[in-house]
């Protein structure tokens, strides 16, 4: 598998060392996530929605990097240096995105693919971007422009995205976070 020119793949010297330095970091940023949510959910009513703020929803990307980027360094004794979330997925073993994918299944009551997987992690690559920096993609429009694309997006069925900028999938990504943090902890255990 070759990564894009974005992504560097380095030996590490030693692996249980870096892992034991990253996984607890995931963790964290997981955890912080979680206590987001509590807060918002308690504090502003969303009522039955796995609907979150955006600081949560960032950091529940961020601990799905940092899990990834764990198993590529327990599996392969390597570390990718960079963000491609989907090419950090596609440098695993096969049998570990099995264990992803059932994991994950099980979560979501699905049937989702290997392809869903990766099509949701480079969605979560975009969303990180986009959320993280929300004024670079109105920057070269000014007020009545942002308010029309506000308002074809209010007016746009609930199944269509296609004047969405952010496209969330919170309870695909809470499952995919749960799925790797599984094989992590694993992996750790052994």
């Amino acid at each position: 598998m070759t990564m894009s020119k974005s992504q560097k793949i380095v030996k590490v010297k030693d692996k249980n060392c870096l892992a034991n330095l990253i996984y607890p970091t995931a963790l964290q940023y997981l955890n912080g996530a979680i206590i987001l949510d509590k807060y918002f959910q308690e504090n502003i009513i969303i009522a039955g929605t796995l609907d979150t703020h955006d600081a949560s929803y960032l950091l529940r990307i961020l601990s799905l990097e940092l899990f990834l980027k764990t198993v590529v360094i327990l599996t392969k004794g390597e570390s990718i240096h960079g963000h491609v979330l989907e090419e950090i997925y596609e440098y695993f073993d096969p049998e570990i995105r099995n264990s992803i994918l059932i994991t994950f299944n099980k979560l979501c009551d699905s049937k989702y693919s290997d392809a869903d997987i990766k099509k949701y992690l480079a969605q979560y690559g975009k969303n990180f971007v986009s959320i993280r920096y929300p004024y670079e993609c109105f920057k070269d429009k000014d007020m009545d422009e942002y308010l029309a694309m506000v308002r074809r997006f209010m007016e746009s069925r609930p199944d269509d995205f296609t004047h969405a900028q952010i496209v969330y999938k919170s309870k695909e990504l809470y499952s995919l976070v749960e799925s790797i943090k599984s094989v992590c902890e694993n992996l750790i255990n052994r």
